[in-house]
């Protein structure tokens, strides 16, 4: 015997409702478009330079960028991170200042609890009030390295331990990022003893297969790039360890840059 169920009648849809979410998907898609491949961003001293987005869509509505080609940040709040957004105000393209990050439920395209905000950038001004000078091109975020010496750059680590140990670059990669770019500079003076050095997400299992880096004995400085995911959250780091190692072999970190 069939079973009869009778549905409730559906819900009027007006076609001015069906116009709002189609208005609202294409400013959306056109805020993704334009965010991701047309920024080119450079920070440095209390200045952000800007250039190649000449319009912007923001909820839909296409808005003329400022004239200037860059603005002066504040670097009041030391030893943080900073947040720069656009905003539609009242028809005029606007810059917002914030330290809330963006959201990780947009895609990190809008700001934590405001999507009227568009995310542009993150910068971090060091405990003197230097801003780290950067260059973003997209989503890929770079330090400009040449500019800062290594002992006062916050990216910069010395790595010794030889059991995993969790470094935590929280003045080089902002909380919302998933992974970090090393430059890893290895130089081991034993004669007989292979040098191993292994990356892996922090607080991973054991049975978690790390990034290996090897260089031969007594092999002379030797560098590479490497990516390193890290987990949001309190443990926003990677892990390290000195796996095979004999002498005393000098190993370090630089943090390149990230992708956001």
């Amino acid at each position: 015997m069939q079973r009869v169920v009778t549905a409730a009648p559906l819900a009027q849809v007006h076609s001015s409702d069906i116009n709002t979410i189609q208005d609202n998907a294409l400013g959306i898609a056109q805020v993704l478009a334009l965010s991701i491949s047309n920024w080119n961003i450079a920070g440095s001293g209390t200045t952000i330079a800007y250039n190649g987005l000449p319009t912007v869509v923001i909820g839909g509505a296409v808005l003329s960028f400022p004239a200037a080609n860059g603005l002066t940040v504040s670097v009041a709040a030391h030893s943080a991170w900073s947040y720069l957004y656009l905003y539609n105000n009242s028809g005029t393209l606007t810059w917002e200042q914030s330290a809330t990050g963006p959201d990780i439920n947009s895609g990190w395209t809008f700001k934590t609890g405001d999507p009227t905000r568009m995310y542009v950038t993150a910068f971090y001004v060091d405990g003197a009030g230097i801003m780290s000078p950067f260059m973003k091109v997209g989503h890929r975020y770079l330090y400009s390295r040449s500019s800062v010496s290594a002992t006062g750059w916050p990216g910069h680590f010395i790595l010794t331990a030889a059991t995993f140990t969790t470094i935590s670059p929280n003045a080089a990669v902002p909380p919302h990022v998933l992974n970090v770019d090393l430059y890893i500079q290895m130089s081991n003076n034993s004669s007989t003893t292979l040098l191993e050095v292994d990356l892996r997400v922090t607080g991973a299992a054991t049975s978690y297969t790390p990034i290996i880096l090897g260089q031969a004995p007594a092999g002379n400085l030797s560098s590479m790039a490497v990516s390193v995911p890290m987990i949001l959250g309190s443990s926003h780091g990677f892990d390290y360890q000195l796996a095979v190692s004999a002498g005393s072999p000098s190993v370090t970190a630089d943090v390149l840059g990230f992708w956001e």
